[in-house]
């Protein structure tokens, strides 16, 4: 398990990050209104998590299973990411 830093000076920003070989981009987003930040993961063109809140010291995009509790492809080498 892994820790990103996010930069809140320089939000709304964007950044790659490489695991396991694939290359996902995290856009990283301020919401002035309710004082929060949120995070959004695409795979290449493919939107995987938008608008996941940032929450200190708890998981980031831990949406990984369906309702079946299946794990989706490209999600799992990211969930535990804080």
């Amino acid at each position: 398990m892994g820790t990103i830093e996010i930069n809140k000076l320089l939000a709304p920003y964007q950044f790659d990050i490489t695991l396991s070989g694939k290359t996902y981009t995290i856009d990283v987003k301020y919401n002035i209104l309710f004082d929060f930040f949120t995070a959004s993961l695409t795979l290449g063109d493919k939107i995987l998590v938008e608008n996941d809140k940032l929450v200190l010291g708890e998981f980031l995009f831990d949406q990984g299973e369906d309702k079946d509790h299946n794990l989706n492809p490209d999600l799992t080498v990211l969930v535990g990411i804080i």
